[in-house]
């Protein structure tokens, strides 16, 4: 206990204060403490569950739990402000600094929870917001420490721009935000803290984990930061905001829309931000797009002794894996963060053994990275939250009976002990087929990942869905499973775009092609078709334009480009339409772009080469059918017709055809039902059609 009082009172002398106002022995709620208090008095609080939203209303005094007397950290658990039933509906947070405190303003050693933002006019303009879940601090600087600040919101209401810092938001300020655990808050923004054009800030060993940004209001905007997000500086003071010693992990950036939506789980900054980042550890942290660590340019002035999943420059970064122990996201012993951390600082000292250093810092006095390393360590009370990171599906995929497939499953663990996985039970649609090959019992560290391998061998052609149980010591885990083994052909293409770059119009004829590939278990027919409305169906040639393609097969698709059959120079975007006849198999579109340059070739009527299909009718049908096309030159027309297997059925030649509209019959005869492909060619101009016949 005398450890973490004189680690207190070393940071905030006016712990030792003049006068001592009890709640609720003196007063009936903390607010009538704060009202009665004087400069340099505590509102001290005893254990209970407090439903206020307190403000310290500008006061140098300490709010504190009976923790800064005991040093015990049950009671920071057992004394709870809960602000989710506020005298105001649009002044919900939990704590409110908004009256030019200092750091001599001190909150230590309560739970925070419930805590719903404060409707806050933007101070430089910005609009109005909902901010600050569990703490909203605006031209303040508070001391913020020994605290746990879990499950507050700061969403959305109607009439606002939108709503974020959903555990502390911290605005044009300094505050001093320490050796606080901050989990399970959300927001739109900043789901762990905020700090909004503050300079001098510190934030240091505190513990982020399970903090949120989402969409939680459709359409409105929501940006990032699921741990922390930055942004700015106190205009005219460029001191740098300082982020060190802290743990940050299984943090989620979700958000879909504003300005770096869904970027930076960890920390997000923006532009005109100035951070010394400083032996922090990022670990599991998840966004929609970027890193974990996205900055918006230039506002690391420092970043150094990090451990990360990416590279970050500077240094001392790496991004070896911190390995913590079982509970409290402590370091093992044998962790290679160890006495990684920034080598100006030290550990505190094992009284017993000095040249070690003092639980929970690990190795000797060098300092580790994380909340637990440097002259601040102090043994937080993590709670323990169970949360598996498991996909929605685990998709069997496309097997064949009797043919065994392997099947990997990766899970991390994004709660604060080890996870740990005692049994797999397999479900009544998959029984016999699918075997768990991993060992049991199966130990996942936090922020760690687990990978999970099946064996499934289908005995049957069928399609199967059912909910698989993962057994772990804490409670069982559903996870939807399906597979398929029927026959089924999965078609892809190569790629979804083709440039080809700058292509005189003289050139006679350019050469490309498309592999189309089938990575299912059954057969398909494919047949090809030009947009005519990107590009003219004379200057291109489609060779085959109808094929089938087997398992695990695949088919080589030339496209030929005829320039001197284009009007005119420009970018060309040609769409090709690939269509599979397996029913259910979605139509795959592929471009290619072309800049055409130079001058035509000769080509006065933009039309002059264009042969087109007008109709088929009837069609289904028996015993006959008519084409009707417009021939554009006098000319030879050749129709072929194909089966859904890309065979030849059918091929006739027309005779010369004057120039006009014309009409080609097609007779049922020696066809069976079913469905045909046709292709008529005059010159190098082609059309395409369907034909089916029932009989």
């Amino acid at each position: 206990m005398k450890s973490v009082l004189t680690l207190l009172f070393s940071v905030t002398p006016l712990l030792v204060q003049s006068g001592q106002l009890q709640v609720p022995g003196n007063f009936s709620s903390i607010q009538a403490a704060i009202s009665a208090a004087k400069a340099g008095d505590t509102v001290l609080v005893a254990p209970g569950i407090y439903y206020e939203n307190i403000r310290f209303t500008g006061k140098k005094i300490t709010v504190a739990s009976r923790f800064i007397l005991t040093g015990d950290f049950g009671d920071i658990n057992s004394t709870v402000i809960n602000g989710s039933n506020p005298a105001h509906a649009d002044t919900g947070s939990c704590v409110l600094f908004i009256d030019h405190e200092t750091r001599e303003s001190v909150l230590a050693g309560f739970t925070l929870t419930g805590g719903t933002g404060t409707r806050w006019t933007d101070e430089h303009g910005a609009g109005v917001y909902r901010e600050g879940g569990g703490i909203l601090s605006a031209f303040a600087s508070p001391t913020i420490c020994f605290n746990r600040i879990t499950g507050n919101t700061a969403h959305w209401t109607s009439g606002l721009s939108s709503s974020g810092g959903g555990g502390i938001r911290a605005g044009d300020g300094s505050p001093l935000i320490r050796n606080n655990v901050i989990d399970g808050n959300s927001g739109m923004y900043g789901g762990g803290i905020v700090l909004n054009y503050c300079s001098g800030a510190i934030v240091s060993n505190n513990i982020l984990v399970g903090n949120r940004v989402f969409q939680a209001s459709p359409g409105i905007p929501a940006y990032g930061g699921g741990g922390i997000w930055v942004n700015n500086v106190l205009p005219g003071n460029n001191l740098a905001n300082q982020i060190r010693q802290n743990t940050i992990i299984s943090n989620r950036a979700e958000a879909v829309t504003g300005s770096n939506p869904g970027a930076g789980g960890g920390l997000l900054l923006y532009p005109g931000s100035k951070v010394e980042l400083v032996a922090n550890i990022f670990r599991n942290n998840h966004q929609v797009t970027g890193t974990e660590i996205q900055d918006g340019g230039n506002t690391l002035v420092r970043a150094e002794y990090n451990s990360t999943e990416t590279v970050l420059t500077g240094t001392g970064n790496s991004t070896l894996e911190p390995r913590f122990g079982p509970t409290g996201l402590v370091l093992k012993e044998s962790s290679p963060l160890v006495d990684q951390g920034d080598p100006s600082v030290q550990d505190p000292a094992d009284p017993s053994f000095p040249e070690k250093a003092k639980i929970p810092a690990r190795g000797g006095q060098l300092s580790d990275p994380g909340a637990y390393g440097g002259p601040w360590s102090s043994p937080l009370p993590v709670p323990d939250r169970f949360t598996p990171e498991l996909p929605v599906l685990l998709n069997l995929g496309n097997g064949l009976p009797g043919k065994e497939s392997k099947i990997r499953l990766s899970f991390a663990n994004g709660g604060t002990f080890t996870t740990v996985l005692t049994s797999i039970q397999i479900p009544d649609a998959f029984k016999g087929e699918l075997v768990a090959l991993t060992g049991f019992p199966a130990e996942t560290f936090p922020a760690e990942h687990t990978e999970l391998e099946f064996s499934w061998t289908p005995l049957s052609e069928k399609e199967a869905a059912d909910s698989l149980n993962l057994v772990f010591v804490n409670q069982p885990v559903k996870l939807r499973v399906t597979g398929n083994s029927v026959p089924t052909p999965v078609i892809t293409l190569q790629t979804a775009l083709l440039n080809l770059g700058d292509v005189d119009l003289k050139t006679a004829r350019l050469d490309t092609a498309v592999w189309v590939i089938n990575t299912g278990t059954g057969p398909d027919s494919v047949s090809v078709t030009l947009d005519p409305k990107t590009l003219p169906p004379a200057a291109c040639e489609i060779v085959p334009f109808r094929f089938s393609v087997g398992p695990a097969d695949s088919v080589r698709v030339g496209i030929s480009f005829f320039p001197q059959k284009i009007t005119k120079a420009g970018v060309v975007s040609a769409l090709f339409s690939f269509q599979p006849d397996k029913p259910g198999s979605p139509r795959l579109d592929k471009r290619i772009r072309i800049r055409f340059t130079g001058t035509p070739v000769g080509v006065e009527d933009p039309q002059a080469e264009e042969f087109s299909l007008i109709s088929v009718y009837p069609n289904p049908f028996n015993p006959e059918t008519t084409i009707r096309f417009n021939l554009k030159h006098a000319g030879q027309v050749s129709f072929q017709l194909y089966s859904t297997e890309g065979k030849l059925v059918l091929e006739k030649k027309t005779g010369f055809l004057p120039a006009g509209g014309q009409a080609f019959r097609v007779g049922a005869a020696g066809m069976s039902s079913g469905i045909y492909f046709f292709r008529l060619v005059a010159g190098n101009s082609s059309a395409t059609g369907k034909l089916v016949v029932l009989k």
